[in-house]
């Protein structure tokens, strides 16, 4: 029973928060536009700031596992390589497929996989998972402007998009943090707990966001290929990441990295760049909707047996 309520407790907390961004939204409490805002604020302040004052506090040597980063970035290559293969053989259609490939890979690691990784980590597996993070995003972004340009119909603006990954706030903020943990650069107390405070509430904020974008309506017009994509993401993903990570040696919260890695919903943002790329969108959604609410158990899933098994 330890492992059932260590796995549970994990994962309820982030369920609950979500269900109330869906509560409120279905009640209509709180406006469309609030979550615009606010989704705009998630990403560019609060996640930064976290990143930032989670990473710049703890210790670098204990923190920056460079095997660790590379094997991360490499699993998320291999299993982009194994979907650009078989995906098409199921999928004939070309602008679907190229939704399919670029939803069953890239996760929303920031708003849901930090909060769990806080969850059930202590501060310097935290560390390691933001770091990660830091690294991963414009590689999920770089394999998604590839991903989407060869298979969809439409003409990016490819300049801006890159542009964005080098400006990327995420990016920024953890790597900033990164420069001040190398140097051991001190913070003024006054001006850490500020950032600390604004960086909190991207945990709970975007959950309430993240649960308000659900909307079961969005996966009900392609179920099939819907279906078929989450089960890539939130099942086939992570245990594909496992194993390997099993295999190459890792244990303990490398292996909880990589579940929450590989295992979290389809990034929110995914539906903007399938729009902007001529991709398409009404499948993005649909995906993003489904996994999102599937993650849930199948992270719940994996964190329990991990634990069980002894590995953690």
């Amino acid at each position: 029973m330890e492992n059932f309520f260590f796995a549970l407790n994990g994962v309820l907390p982030i369920f609950l928060v979500m269900a109330i961004g869906c509560y409120l939204k279905y009640k209509n409490i709180l406006k469309e536009e609030f979550y615009n805002n606010a989704s705009r604020f998630v990403f560019l302040i609060a996640t930064p700031a976290l990143l930032f004052s989670d990473t710049a506090s703890v210790d670098f040597n204990e923190t920056f596992d460079i095997k660790f980063i590379l094997v991360g970035l490499g699993i998320i290559v291999a299993y982009i390589i194994l979907l650009w293969i078989f995906v098409p053989i199921f999928v004939k259609d070309r602008v679907k497929t190229g939704a399919i490939i670029h939803c069953s890979f890239r996760s929303n690691f920031a708003i849901l996989g930090i909060p769990l990784a806080k969850n059930v980590l202590d501060s310097v597996g935290v560390a390691k998972a933001e770091l990660l993070l830091a690294f991963g995003v414009p590689l999920f972004n770089i394999c998604a402007v590839v991903c989407l340009a060869y298979w969809s119909q439409g003409k990016g603006d490819y300049k801006k998009m890159f542009k964005n990954i080098v400006t990327n706030p995420l990016i920024i903020g953890a790597l900033s943090g990164l420069v001040f943990s190398v140097f051991n650069i001190h913070i003024p107390v006054s001006i850490s707990k500020t950032i600390s405070y604004v960086g909190n509430t991207a945990l709970g904020l975007g959950l309430i966001v993240l649960g308000a974008s659900f909307d079961i309506k969005k996966f009900t017009k392609n179920i099939k290929l819907t279906f078929f994509s989450s089960m890539l993401k939130v099942v086939v993903a992570p245990i594909f990441g496992l194993t390997l990570g099993y295999l190459i040696g890792f244990r303990g919260a490398e292996l909880m990295i990589i579940l929450i890695y590989m295992g979290s919903s389809s990034a929110i943002n995914s539906y903007i760049m399938a729009k902007e790329m001529g991709s398409d969108s009404e499948l993005t959604s649909g995906i993003v909707v489904c996994t999102t609410g599937l993650s849930i158990i199948t992270l719940f899933l994996g964190l329990f047996l991990i634990k069980s098994l002894g590995l953690y």
